[in-house]
């Protein structure tokens, strides 16, 4: 199958970033978004190194036997890398039956061979689970959201509404990294490193196991428990492994809007806080709303005529400024 080419998320696509608000002042002032490596994250469950099959050891071998006689007796010539033992081996029994080799007389050779090989694919789980820990201690993310309305997320993240919500604005024509996040998958299940076909394709020579797309498989499910977070994800390397985080810049560009908890509009001095970083770090023409929770409905509403509502001119100040 061919190679999809990645196309970067357009100007269209604005997505959510809970923070309490000492998160979002550092944000706004040092003009810096945190990627951070999952052992940071509250769920301890987030990027499981837990190697999952969907199959056992006898079904493996099963399984594996019957590709490897297609492969020596099929009517097709395969494709695959000479290289491989397991190949090799089957070409050689391709040329075998001009001398009377049959069928039968193969499985009953590679049977108990493929039977200790199922004992030692049980045995590797371990080791594959070391790798995938390796590599998610190499990766940061940065996590957004394409909402932001979740009162449970207002509460967790935000500091029980009391911080803010930065929107992002994808900008594709500068290369940002917001616009290379990809939607989270969330499953009942950990997902699987491979099918039982992918797997057989992978040992017996005709396939690669693409061990990036196997670890991004992993990097972007979640428990369908979370399922109400809508979650975005960029990967990237990280870069300083002792913190655990590395700094992005923010670009004032993509700087969309400040959302202010239900709670943080209580404290105006907060708000002047915010509002004037916002201000004073040469961020754009930006909106600043209110989110005022209606209790009645269980909904959070996002409005201009919340409880307050402040609006960053050209000029970088606060050109207006009410209480409701």
């Amino acid at each position: 199958m061919p190679e999809v080419p990645f196309v970067p998320l357009g100007r269209e696509h604005v997505f959510f970033k809970y923070l309490n608000i000492g998160a979002s002042l550092a944000t706004l002032k040092n003009k810096t978004l945190k990627w951070s490596n999952a052992r940071l994250f509250s769920d301890p469950f987030d990027m499981p190194a837990d190697v999952s099959f969907a199959f056992d050891g006898a079904s493996f071998a099963n399984a594996l036997l019957d590709e490897m006689s297609r492969l020596a007796f099929g009517a097709q010539t395969p494709v695959g890398d000479m290289n491989n033992p397991l190949f090799a081996l089957c070409m050689q029994s391709r040329d075998n039956r001009k001398r009377g080799a049959t069928e039968p007389e193969f499985r009953r050779y590679m049977s108990q061979s493929l039977t200790e090989t199922a004992e030692q694919f049980t045995k590797a789980i371990p080791l594959l689970e070391r790798q995938l820990e390796m590599m998610r201690e190499q990766f940061a993310l940065f996590c957004v959201s394409k909402t932001n309305k979740s009162l449970l997320m207002w509460a967790h993240y935000a500091h029980d509404h009391t911080g803010c919500v930065l929107g992002l604005r994808c900008l594709p024509d500068l290369d940002r990294p917001l616009c290379a996040v990809k939607e989270v998958k969330y499953l009942s299940e950990f997902p699987l490193v491979a099918t039982l076909p992918e797997y057989v394709r992978h040992l017996t020579g005709q396939s690669e196991l693409d061990t990036s797309a196997i670890f991004e498989r992993f990097a972007l499910a979640k428990s369908d428990d979370w399922s109400y977070e809508q979650e975005w994800r960029g990967l990237s390397l990280l870069t300083n492994r002792q913190s655990g985080f590395d700094l992005d810049p923010l670009l004032p560009e993509e700087l969309d809007a400040v959302y202010f908890g239900a709670r943080a509009t209580l404290n105006k001095p907060l708000i002047s806080m915010v509002t004037v970083s916002a201000a004073s770090q040469s961020y754009a023409r930006r909106d600043f709303w209110a989110a005022v929770v209606r209790f009645r409905s269980n909904e959070c509403r996002i409005g201009p005529t919340g409880v307050l509502y402040a609006h960053c001119g050209r000029t970088h100040a606060i050109r207006r400024l009410r209480a409701r």
